[in-house]
């Protein structure tokens, strides 16, 4: 047991005081972050090694952030062998997130979902992460580089991307029930560790409960506006700058081959079409209002350079979901869920996983992109 840091207790004692009631707090060690690692030796048998990141009280009512190493056959297991040297009681009660190291998820994690819901502080908001290296040393590392409880960091991590649009829904309860929904697989963030400080990296892409591959989170922007509409959220694109040359001001001396934009989604929506069932074909209409926030270089804008960027933009959004799809059907993983409105369609029979992974690869999806700008002038 290593103890970290220090922290104020007054929000967390109001937020924890209706859950410990019949109990001393100062008995208590609250779990608020569970690491959970695939742990192999040679002379043993396959374990999980779990690292717990607990809030334990004092009487000034001051809390301070220890980390739990622990080792067992089960999650359980390992939190009751936790236990047997605290001097005080291990609750689970208050986790909020759950973070996976890559070589368990790729197993699968379908046969400890059952554990996680139970023991998650509420279903709705308890959030669950991966990492490409172990959950162990992101937790261990980051709670030594960060101002705050690890946890906490995390949830606010993950809580900033998805208010923000950037990330999918990502709560335990989201992914066990979309590991099991037959049409569409289900995501989830990865969180490493860059300059040793936990960092939102890119999405994972599972078949059912098993983690395949991963995409940017450029990417994740493009998979959410196809599973809800978008307000207020910032994106990055990058143009090439040949287009525009009547537009820009270029420094001879400067090779300039692209320029990027900071645009916000005021509005954006979708909407998913099967055209043709026998055949595969899709449709999917995306509309997007946006506000031009900087452009990389200086740009005149008059209504034929306008024009001219609305269209480069929608030529750009367009390539990017066709570029995405390439590689979601080459992984076959269906995360956006075009499966869904297949098995919509079916009438005599349910549609399986297994129909479902031999057709994805082989569907077409026609992407019709229409960008509206709100605001323009001479931008810089």
């Amino acid at each position: 047991m290593q103890k970290l840091k220090i922290f104020p207790l007054l929000a967390l004692f109001t937020f924890l005081a209706a859950c410990v009631q019949t109990q001393e707090l100062e008995t208590l060690g609250i779990i608020n972050t569970r690491g959970v690692d695939l742990y192999e030796e040679e002379s043993s048998d396959e374990m999980l090694e779990t690292t717990l990141i607990v809030f334990q009280f004092d009487i000034q009512h001051s809390a301070m952030t220890n980390t739990i190493i622990e080792k067992g056959k089960t999650i359980k297991g390992a939190r009751k062998r936790a236990g047997y040297h605290m001097s005080y009681n291990l609750v689970p009660g208050q986790i909020s997130v759950e973070l996976y190291g890559r070589e368990l998820a790729e197993r699968g994690l379908s046969s400890y979902l059952n554990g996680l819901v139970r023991d998650a502080r509420d279903n709705e908001t308890a959030y669950f992460a991966i990492t490409d290296s172990t959950a162990k040393e992101v937790l261990t590392a980051g709670q030594e580089n960060v101002a705050i409880n690890i946890g906490q960091y995390l949830q606010n991590l993950i809580e900033k991307e998805m208010n923000d649009g950037r990330l999918p829904e990502t709560s335990v309860t989201r992914f066990g029930h979309m590991q099991t929904e037959i049409g569409i697989d289900p995501v989830l963030p990865i969180i490493d560790l860059v300059n040793n400080k936990p960092t939102l990296t890119g999405l994972a892409v599972f078949q059912e409960d098993k983690y395949v591959d991963r995409i940017s989170m450029k990417d994740a922007l493009l998979v959410n506006l196809m599973k809800k509409t978008l307000k207020d959220t910032r994106i990055e694109i990058t143009l090439p700058a040949k287009p525009f040359a009547p537009y820009i001001q270029f420094d001879p001396k400067e090779d300039v081959d692209e320029i990027s934009i900071m645009l916000t989604i005021l509005k954006g929506k979708s909407k998913i079409s099967l055209t043709d069932k026998e055949n595969l074909q899709y449709e999917t209409d995306i509309n997007l209002r946006l506000n031009v926030n900087e452009i990389s270089r200086f740009i005149t804008i008059n209504e034929k350079s306008f024009k001219l960027l609305e269209k480069e933009i929608e030529k750009k959004l367009k390539k990017d979901y066709e570029t995405l799809l390439n590689k979601l059907q080459e992984i076959n993983s269906d995360v956006i869920g075009y499966g869904k409105y297949y098995a919509a369609t079916l009438r005599e029979k349910d549609l399986t996983n297994e129909e479902w992974r031999e057709k994805f690869p082989e569907i077409s999806v026609k992407y019709n992109v229409k960008v509206k700008i709100e605001n323009y002038g001479t931008i810089m």
